[in-house]
């Protein structure tokens, strides 16, 4: 929703994460965070309960993750409370994610096809896509029927359409125009 905001808390994460040289872990450990938050029923109702005060929700946290995380990641939490941001966590972390494959020079292809690639097609398309966009490829497979055959290839905001149905409604455009 905010997801400059979250580009900002994530920067300063990483920033944190990488001085202390513990990006990893932080980046695991905010993951697993993250999944709590949103699967815990307990959690949720803490964190979501109107009558339950930012400094009370700031100690069961403290009770909660202190020893068991990193004191800085700790204090990253405390801060999400305090600013009333911790529902953001899920975005922060997409853009966690997303500042460390940038520094890495690495960016994910969502690959879509029918049946899964081939070792020699993962490497021929890894290769023409990391020329392209001049860094390493990380393949997000997705097996879709519904495209008939072919490859659909996002990267980024990039889309390339290979597909059986994409050039089928191609076809069905171009013939329905010349009616």
């Amino acid at each position: 929703m905010y997801e400059f905001l979250d580009r900002r808390y994530a920067l300063a994460l990483y920033e944190v994460g990488e001085k202390n040289q513990k990006l990893e872990e932080y980046i695991n450990d905010f993951g697993e965070i993250v999944h709590l938050l949103k699967n815990d029923e307990n959690i949720n109702q803490v964190v979501n309960h109107p009558q339950i005060s930012t400094s009370e929700k700031k100690k069961i946290f403290m009770e909660i993750f202190k020893g068991k995380i990193d004191e800085k990641l700790l204090n990253f939490l405390l801060l999400l409370l305090e600013k009333k941001r911790i529902h953001d966590a899920e975005g922060i972390l997409t853009q966690l994610n997303k500042i460390s494959l940038e520094k890495h020079n690495k960016v994910v292809a969502e690959v879509r096809t029918v049946i899964p690639l081939t070792d020699n097609e993962k490497t021929t398309l890894a290769s023409k896509l990391s020329a392209k966009y001049n860094k390493i490829i990380i393949f997000k497979e997705i097996i879709d029927k519904t495209i008939i055959g072919g490859v659909y290839v996002r990267v980024g905001d990039d889309v390339i359409d290979g597909t059986i149905k994409f050039k089928l409604e191609s076809m069905k455009k171009v013939m329905l125009k010349e009616e």
